[in-house]
């Protein structure tokens, strides 16, 4: 699709609300009969209308809201006629009608959970950028991960300490907390019940990083650099060492490092974080089998504390700044 036809489609939509949600009225069809059409353009070019075949229909019914002239020429605009003519066993139909509904709800809920863990990183994100300064990346796919850039060469001072990484370290992991019981809510109101997983990957060493201006965004540079990339990109397919568990399971935050002094620095944060009511007792300590090009992995694993109205309402207070002070503080002898 190209872009000036994309950028169109989305700011026409911002005036049509009615179809960017669940359409119970057909009318709504007819009210935004241009816009549907333009909408199937980016699929169906305008120069191959006469000679595509293509038919956009409704859920279960079955019935056509788009057709193209070549499809309407065939005669099986009506629902009937069509399956009379594709010949689809009514069983294996029921069937498709059932897989069908599944995928929307299965959609419909993983858009409902991506979205409050979007809102919440952004809520949160807001309080970060005010302790210091760093670039803050968001991508969202089946699931919402984040990057946070952090150092002197991002601050117009050029000022930097590393007191701030830690400061930003200790408010990913509250932050990631609040995420999962936030979530809590939300999934008692989806209609399919998912489970969600958080897992945090620690890079201390400098990154070399260039800002794509085509782009607006960072990427790394350098052979060592761009392992970081690939490791991203795969660690959330880890199993721990020996096993066929993932290192990612419901309700728990995975950690996962590289050099023993990262390993202390989060036992910090974590202990810190359990006296405050933010995880449960207890941590596991793991070894993460090997994936392609990447080895010597391993993890911290925290169980999330859990939180709901009935039990306990709301998180618990944020750690005060004094006491958070003397945990970074204590990081640096």
């Amino acid at each position: 699709m190209h872009s000036s036809l994309a950028r169109t489609i989305v700011e026409k939509l911002e005036g049509a609300p009615e179809l960017r949600g669940i359409i119970d009225d057909r009318s709504v069809l007819t009210t935004h009969r241009e816009l549907i059409d333009l909408m199937m353009a980016a699929m169906v070019p305008a120069g191959r209308r006469d000679d595509y075949h293509a038919m956009a229909v409704e859920p279960f019914t079955m019935l056509p809201f788009y057709e193209t002239p070549a499809w309407r020429s065939l005669g099986l605009s009506d629902a009937e006629r069509m399956m009379e003519s594709v010949n689809i066993p009514t069983d294996q139909m029921l069937f498709g009608k059932l897989m069908w509904a599944y995928e929307f709800l299965l959609e419909q809920s993983v858009a409902a959970i991506n979205d409050s863990i979007s809102m919440t990183l952004d809520e949160e994100e807001k309080r970060a950028q005010v302790m210091f300064p760093h670039f803050f990346e968001k991508f969202r796919t089946d699931g919402v991960d984040h990057s946070i850039y952090v150092g002197a060469e991002l601050h117009e001072d050029g000022l930097f300490d590393e007191l701030y990484l830690r400061n930003l370290r200790i408010w990913q992991l509250m932050t990631t907390c609040r995420i999962e019981w936030e979530l809590a809510r939300v999934k008692a109101e989806v209609s399919v019940p998912l489970q969600a997983t958080h897992l945090i990957l620690v890079q201390h060493q400098p990154l070399s990083i260039r800002f794509r201006v085509d782009e607006k965004r960072f990427d790394v540079d350098g052979a060592y650099d761009i392992r970081y990339e690939i490791v991203k990109k795969r660690i959330d397919k880890a199993r721990v060492r020996g096993t066929r568990e993932h290192v990612t399971q419901p309700g728990q935050l995975a950690i996962v490092y590289s050099t023993a002094s990262e390993a202390a620095e989060y036992k910090r944060y974590v202990d810190f974080l359990q006296t405050k009511g933010y995880f449960d007792p207890g941590m596991d300590e793991l070894e993460l089998e090997d994936l392609p090009g990447i080895s010597g992995l391993k993890a911290l694993r925290v169980t999330i504390a859990s939180k709901s109205e009935v039990d306990e309402p709301g998180p618990p207070d944020r750690p005060a700044a004094r006491e958070i002070e003397k945990v970074l503080a204590a990081g640096q002898t």
